[in-house]
């Protein structure tokens, strides 16, 4: 018969309730995270001024995008519309802003507003052109 040593069971639970009694303390998992390793990094600070961030109407970053691209001349490119959102103001809640403006570029390409006028490759951006005549289209 297979003899169980059952003294390293009861070592390991009388360190989880151990452990359970430092986890329901606040103050102490506040300071476990405080030591705990940002991958080299410093912990960084709470602040009472971070708020959490808004959202924004469906369609609001759509329409900020074709907003800008009216007041381009000529070609203009994902940057140039960073550039000029930025330049007004305009909130663009996502990680990554260049993904989140090709999205909305392509979608007003899909719906005939923008033309690709030059296909980008590798690092080099694609450039796209208003269509004028769109606008009096309804987006």
């Amino acid at each position: 018969m297979l003899r169980l040593s059952v003294e390293k069971i009861d070592e390991r639970i009388a360190k989880l309730k151990e452990l359970r009694k430092f986890a329901e303390d606040p103050d102490f998992v506040d300071l476990f995270q405080q030591c705990l390793s940002n991958n080299g990094h410093p912990p960084v600070p709470k602040s009472e001024e971070q708020e959490a961030p808004t959202k924004s109407k469906r369609g609001a970053l759509l329409n900020g995008v074709l907003d800008v691209c009216r007041t381009f001349d000529g070609k203009f490119d994902t940057g140039d519309v960073e550039l000029a959102l930025d330049a007004k103001n305009f909130p663009i809640n996502a990680k990554n802003h260049i993904i989140a403006l090709n999205g909305a570029l392509n979608r007003l390409r899909k719906k005939g507003q923008v033309s690709i006028a030059k296909k980008g490759s590798g690092r080099r951006p694609t450039k796209y052109i208003f269509n004028s005549d769109s606008d009096s289209r309804k987006t």
